[in-house]
């Protein structure tokens, strides 16, 4: 028999509300620490947003809850909050490890966007995972593709055809599937921004639609989203703005001493500050090149691609292809990445992150030299 839906809402309040929804790994076999952080203040906003934690040996997950004045909407906000670290511990395999943090992408009194990220790691590899909760507090209802978009056949298309200009020529458009109710998304302050994992890829691509483009295919109840500032800029997608505005900026060019060695890099000034640098370098063995992207005079991301000619003792030599990439999230203060060799994902060393840094610091020295030299 089918029961209604106010049947199954009580039955989901009831069962929710005897065991409160921060506590449910309690009862599990590997229960572990349960950590809370102060909640945000309220502000204009009509709740609280506390960040919780999970750790045991295998498993370091945080996730968001929201303390309202409506308890029914705090209840189903929170589950669909909850449910996504929960549904990732249960489902990891005894000998694997789970590493899950999010960021709040956008946040307003009737709605919020919430983006988490992580790995599973398994043995020497890691398995990258992104989900996101997009949820509609006013209407107690998550806010999927479906009800974001026009469910006719000239929204769809014409969503898919600004997924087509996003990607650009960094991926095919064989390798974009077109719209769909299933299309998964995230809100940020400007933009809607679509993504999805290829077949064979250790990656997911990330397209940015700026709000007012997708606008005219937005359904009744989302057309007014207003452009906002960002809440809490994820790295990626200031990554992607500055990929944009790149050919804007003041370029100039430079070396830093690399051992016995001098490493052409170009530091590139937004007003007379720091966005970006890359450096390339080429040896007899190794060619590669380094990304180092700022924001307010920190490192935020960090790419590199590099080839190197692997010459083993009495062996084949072979190119071993590596891309390394790394994001720092200051709001969080952690730092996220992931390394593929040969098109496998591994695990990645927290050398990487130390030469980043170490480098990145090192060229914004060099590189304000360089701006006051020119000044001059």
């Amino acid at each position: 028999m089918k029961l209604p839906y106010s049947k199954l809402l009580a039955f989901a309040l009831a069962g929710l509300l005897s065991a409160p929804i921060s506590l449910t790994w309690a009862n599990s076999p590997q229960a572990g620490v349960l950590q809370t952080q102060p909640a945000a203040p309220a502000s204009d906003l009509g709740y609280k947003l506390s960040r919780l934690s999970h750790k045991t040996d295998t498993i370091d997950v945080f996730y968001p809850q929201l303390d309202m004045s409506n308890m029914v909407t705090s209840v189903l906000v929170n589950y669909q909050l909850f449910q996504v670290p929960g549904e990732y511990s249960a489902a990891l395999a005894p000998a694997d490890s789970l590493r899950l943090d999010y960021t709040v992408t956008r946040q307003e009194p009737d709605l919020i966007s919430v983006v988490f990220r992580g790995e599973q790691i398994q043995a020497d590899s890691s398995k990258p995972l992104l989900t996101t909760v997009n949820y509609n507090l006013k209407k107690r209802v998550p806010v999927t593709a479906a009800r974001l978009i026009r469910n006719t056949d000239e929204a769809k298309q014409g969503v898919t055809r600004l997924l087509r200009q996003a990607a650009g020529a960094a991926s095919p458009a064989a390798d974009l599937p077109a719209f769909s109710d299933q299309t998964t998304y995230y809100l940020t302050g400007k933009y809607v921004v679509f993504y999805h994992q290829p077949e064979d890829s250790a990656r997911f691509v990330e397209l940015p639609v700026a709000l007012d483009l997708i606008r005219p295919y937005l359904s009744d109840d989302y057309r007014a989203l207003a452009v906002t500032a960002e809440v809490d800029t994820d790295p990626r997608q200031a990554v992607a703005d500055i990929d944009k505005a790149l050919a804007g900026y003041q370029a100039i060019d430079g070396k830093r001493s690399n051992g016995s060695t001098e490493v052409d890099f170009t530091a590139y000034f937004a007003d007379n500050v720091l966005v970006y640098a890359e450096e390339r370098q080429t040896k007899e063995y190794e060619k590669s090149t380094a990304k180092y992207y700022f924001d307010n005079g920190k490192l935020i991301a960090y790419k590199k691609s590099a080839e190197n000619l692997i010459v083993p003792l009495n062996g084949v030599a072979s190119v071993q292809r590596e891309e390394a990439t790394m994001f720092y999230d200051a709001s969080l203060n952690r730092s996220d990445g992931e390394l593929i060799i040969n098109g496998t994902a591994a695990k990645l060393p927290e050398s990487y992150s130390k030469a980043a840094y170490a480098v990145a610091e090192e060229i914004q020295k060099q590189a304000a030299t360089l701006l006051a030299e020119t000044e001059q």
